[in-house]
């Protein structure tokens, strides 16, 4: 985790504020071998970094007009009075979901600590 993500309001990645997995470190090791995900995908995963970090607000972007395009999700960023996008909401989102990129991209895997054991 980093020091930017501590100052991004509601982003919580990787700190004692998530709750403990109730998933036992080997049941989460079946769940990864289901998913065919292994060793190499964290490798990789980690490479992606230095290739999305530049690229985080394009990917952002993208992710916001598809999401905007479909009306059953949009619902859920506008006012339920007005109608009208909750920016202050859409904006917060914005910024956690930048930071989950980037942390989803290092893979440094803070939530296989949480797990149960």
């Amino acid at each position: 985790m980093s020091l930017i993500s501590l100052q991004i309001s509601g982003y919580t990645y990787g700190t004692s504020a998530v709750a403990k997995s109730p998933v036992s470190l080997a049941g989460f090791e079946l769940m990864q071998q289901s998913a065919l995900f292994g060793e190499e995908d964290v490798k990789y995963s980690r490479l992606s970094h230095d290739v999305v970090k530049d690229q985080v607000e394009v990917i952002l972007d993208a992710w916001y007009g598809f999401v905007g395009s479909q009306p059953h999700l949009l619902q859920s960023f506008l006012g339920k009075s007005d109608g009208k996008p909750l920016g202050d909401y859409l904006g917060g989102v914005r910024k956690r979901f930048g930071q989950w990129i980037l942390d989803t991209a290092r893979a440094e895997r803070p939530e296989v600590a949480r797990l149960s054991t």
